[in-house]
């Protein structure tokens, strides 16, 4: 934090010494972001936009502050713009898509994630959103697909590796479940919820003293 309140400090004396650059707005705007200043950070990144109103990263990020602040439809402005000057931005789709989610407009935030796959195919965080969304449309095969193609971009992401397990678990594949709730239980010992959900997968196997057990460590 220190070193942020250190460069907004060199904003400030930047903008008061010259008023007109969008670039020093923009940096002012991101810091109050990282120091949790969302308001002020906002006030920043619209005047950054008023001097240069095409400037597709701070419009990203007066998204991405809106979305921060539930201000969705206003959010969902701001990411349209950006896909209307530059329709292959993947950034932009994912941040639409998050925002469609919040929204609880589901099928339309699976596009939104998709177009962004389709820029960037290496987007795991795109595929994962893709994947915890399918799963709410109960969609439970077409997510396990996109937990998996997480985890071939980030093979120890526990996230998609415990959805994964859910989405296995709707899908009647118990065994495959445990494997994985075991996975993540490796590499976060201490994820008592994984560890209940394990215990919950077990006892319907009537594996029941290996489900005391999970649960008795949760």
């Amino acid at each position: 934090l220190e070193k942020f309140e250190e460069a907004l400090i060199n904003f400030d004396r930047a903008i008061a010494h010259s008023s007109h650059s969008h670039y020093v707005w923009y940096e002012r705007g991101f810091t109050l972001l990282k120091l949790g200043k969302l308001q002020e950070a906002l006030s920043s990144i619209d005047i950054a936009i008023e001097i240069q109103p095409n400037y597709l990263k701070a419009l990203l990020l007066q998204g991405i502050v809106l979305l921060e602040e539930k201000k969705l439809e206003a959010a969902l402005i701001s990411f349209e713009k950006i896909i209307l000057m530059k329709p292959n931005y993947p950034k932009a789709w994912y941040e639409k898509g998050l925002t469609l989610y919040e929204l609880g407009k589901l099928e339309d935030a699976v596009t939104c994630f998709d177009k962004a796959i389709k820029l960037n195919p290496k987007n795991d965080l795109a595929w994962y959103h893709k994947g915890i969304t399918l799963f709410e449309l109960e969609k439970y095969e077409s997510a396990l697909t996109c937990f998996d193609k997480v985890i071939e971009i980030q093979p120890n992401d526990t996230n998609a590796l415990n959805k994964m397990g859910y989405a296995l678990c709707e899908l009647g594949k118990l065994e495959d479940a445990i494997d994985i709730f075991n996975r993540v239980i490796e590499l976060v010992p201490q994820n008592w919820q994984v560890r209940n959900k394990l215990g919950i997968t077990l006892g319907k196997l009537k594996r029941y003293e290996e489900a005391i057990v999970a649960f008795d460590k949760a």
